[in-house]
């Protein structure tokens, strides 16, 4: 049984929401990585709380050495331990979502967002989930589905790329009088 919860807002990463991405011996699915800092108690409880609900459903169905077996994956992982050369998940905890259907992303106005460089890793967004457990082959645990995101706000984006590349250059009040000549030398 999957337990909807909706967090946010939290960092997106890894953004792969407009063109679903291929792993290894899997199909492809949208994917993201969600940043929740670790200040955010009430996020991070949410997110907790569907964890254990989905716990109960897999002991429930399997016995509880289903949840205790060793290679039993859970969703939230810690920033710090997992990711220290990545600053931008320094004192942070992180979920890995996807889907095989394109998540739907609207705006503050519930507008739906077509503008592929609105969304992006930086930005922020709350985030509609589907927390379930699984068992394929020889892999089982806990994860999260993305079922949609509302964008929140802009944030640097952590692929470095400029959001305002007005902002790097300078204003040139002579261009008419410019030519090819003044730049060789």
């Amino acid at each position: 049984m999957a337990h909807k919860v909706v967090i946010g807002p939290v960092r997106l990463s890894y953004c792969h929401l407009w063109e679903p991405k291929k792993f290894e011996n899997s199909p492809e699915k949208y994917t993201v990585s969600l940043i929740i800092p670790k200040s955010e108690e009430k996020t991070i409880k949410k997110i907790q709380e569907a964890i254990e609900l989905v716990k109960q459903d897999a002991v429930e169905k399997h016995g509880k050495g289903f949840i205790t077996s060793k290679g039993f994956r859970f969703p939230l992982k810690d920033g710090d331990e997992e990711m220290p050369e990545d600053s931008a998940y320094a004192d942070s905890y992180y979920l890995n979502v996807s889907s095989g259907d394109q998540p739907k992303m609207i705006d503050g106005r519930k507008k739906e967002i077509t503008d592929k460089k609105e969304i992006y890793s930086g930005c922020y967004a709350n985030v509609s989930l589907n927390a379930y457990f699984y068992k394929r082959d020889s892999s089982k645990g806990i994860t999260f589905a993305i079922n949609g995101l509302q964008k929140v706000a802009d944030g640097e984006p952590l692929d470095g790329r400029t959001l305002n590349v007005e902002e790097d250059f300078e204003y040139l009040d002579d261009i008419d009088d410019i030519n090819e000549d003044d730049f060789l030398s």
